[in-house]
């Protein structure tokens, strides 16, 4: 029997090809529509998902007063921070440091040179609070002493052209480190990405200004492994207590946590790792993505209804041939979930086809592996079912319970609730994809605005070239600076050359 129905809801779409296009092409692009934008909100609000841990890790930040005014939040703080509230509260199991070297460093790797970023002093428990695979080397002492280095796997490669390259030796700015430990690239999906990871123990023996407790500084990130099932407002509370104890030393300043997967999305701190997200433009795209397979879903529904005197006759003669309305529902949603698997087969094939291209759109590290996602499959699954059951219900209701006698004789009438929803549906329809219309204008002026505003210089024609970081006297880089500009003035295209420079405070 519904080896019977499939077979004429297969032969019914292909008596009305236009229509089965119109309804198939339909879904497919508002699908495909809708499979683009989750897939982007899932990597948006997956950060620190790989993170065993990462529902008890904290990030401590500080917020900074002006007497009893607000001034600004940084997330970086003092270095003596961490090990005074492992020592105070229990509900603190771990810390981490992260000491980031800002800018580009001067790397040597026996003859070669390399100008990187992302390297990060950190403590060696970085292997205990955060998911660090290990491909060489081993994870318990590999940042414990002084002169240590840990590398990516790229890193790796990059320098030395394998990974197999424990205890080879590097250069950072001219300061020699062992290699003891090589592992996995950071992912896409976290706020913290480096490709050396050096002991922090060398920070206090490479420079004299650094103390670990001291508090003339608040120059690192500071990451907490909490117990489980500590309170967020609690140990906050907690953290302003110990702020107020330590006035003299933070100024009035205050110290308050963060939970790691907040960061991404929520936190808009000064000296941020990375440029964050925005969880407002995540949750705007959430909704249009409803919207856009809503209106999808009622496209369908308004053209299956639009046919219902096409098919009235078919329901009139099947009901005097003894069809009860049960098995007319049925037909009428096999109809509905075959157009439906069509239409999820080839949005799936358009979404796997134009992936590489949303994202160079988007200009996000977007996974492709969607395909060895589980619950990538689910959401295909629940699209198909709900798509025919939510699509394909009403408009077999309405079908199944025509009047064998009154279509028959020419006298069928729709009933009035039934147009009164269907003009609901229609108005319903474009009045949606009006507002997605002119949301998508505005956004679209805007960003040519941006564009198109004179920034008072000629962009197009600007180059922006990085240059290591250069420690010693401001007479020596103000003379490595002119030396640089000098060479190239000799260059006929070259019209001017200026500098900048930015400092931590």
């Amino acid at each position: 029997m519904i080896k019977s129905y499939f077979r004429i809801a297969y032969r019914t779409l292909l008596n009305s090809k236009a229509f089965s296009f119109i309804n198939v092409f339909g879904l497919t692009v508002g699908i495909t529509a809708f499979l683009f934008i989750i897939h982007y909100v899932r990597f948006e609000r997956s950060y620190e998902d790989f993170n065993a841990n990462a529902h008890n890790i904290y990030r401590i930040t500080l917020d900074f007063y002006k007497g009893s005014e607000f001034v600004v939040s940084d997330c970086e703080t003092h270095a003596a921070i961490a090990p005074l509230l492992k020592e105070k509260m229990p509900e603190v199991k771990d810390f981490v440091r992260m000491f980031h070297n800002d800018g580009l460093q001067d790397i040597r790797v026996g003859t070669q040179k390399f100008l990187e970023e992302g390297i990060y002093f950190a403590d060696t428990s970085a292997f205990r609070i955060f998911d660090l695979i290990v491909l060489h080397g081993e994870s318990g002492f590999a940042l414990a002493n002084p002169n240590q280095a840990v590398l990516t796997s790229s890193a790796a490669i990059k320098y030395f052209g394998r990974t197999d390259v424990i205890d080879e030796m590097i250069e950072i700015d001219k300061i020699p480190y062992r290699v003891t430990s090589v592992i996995a690239d950071s992912p896409a999906n976290t706020h913290l990405k480096f490709t050396t990871l050096l002991s922090h123990i060398t920070l206090s023996k490479i420079y004299d200004w650094y103390k670990e407790d001291e508090w003339n500084g608040n120059n690192e990130y500071s990451y907490l492994l909490m117990a489980d099932g500590t309170n967020l407002q609690s140990f906050n509370e907690k953290l302003g207590v110990i702020s107020i104890s330590l006035k003299e030393k933070l100024n009035n300043a205050r110290y308050v946590a963060e939970p790691i997967k907040d960061i991404h999305l929520l936190s808009n701190k000064t000296y941020e790792p990375e440029v964050n997200g925005n969880v407002r433009t995540v949750y705007f795209l959430l909704i249009i993505a409803v919207f856009v397979i809503v209106i999808a879903w009622v496209n369908y529904i308004n053209l299956s209804t639009a046919r219902a005197i096409e098919r009235a006759r078919e329901v009139g003669i099947r009901k005097v041939m003894g069809s009860l309305k049960s098995q007319l529902v049925f037909q009428f949603l096999s109809e509905s979930f075959v157009v439906n698997l069509l239409a999820v087969f080839l949005a799936f094939c358009f979404f796997q086809t134009m992936l590489p291209l949303f994202r160079s759109l988007t200009g996000q590290p977007l996974p492709f592996d969607a395909i060895s996602d589980p619950v990538f499959w689910y959401l295909l699954i629940t699209l198909v079912t709900a798509g025919s059951i939510l699509s394909g219900i009403y408009p077999a209701l309405v079908l199944s319970s025509f009047q064998p006698v009154a279509v028959l004789k020419g006298k069928f009438r729709s009933s009035s609730h039934g147009q009164f929803l269907r003009k609901g549906l229609v108005i319903f329809q474009f009045a949606t994809t009006m507002v997605l219309l002119i949301c998508m204008v505005t956004v679209y002026m805007q960003i040519h605005y941006l564009r198109a505003f004179d920034l008072g210089m000629n962009i197009e024609q600007t180059l922006v070239i990085r240059a290591p970081r250069l420690d010693g006297p401001d007479s020596v880089f103000n003379a490595s600076f002119q030396s640089l500009k000098t060479e190239l003035m000799r260059n006929p295209e070259v019209k001017a050359v200026v500098r900048s420079n930015s400092c931590l405070v």
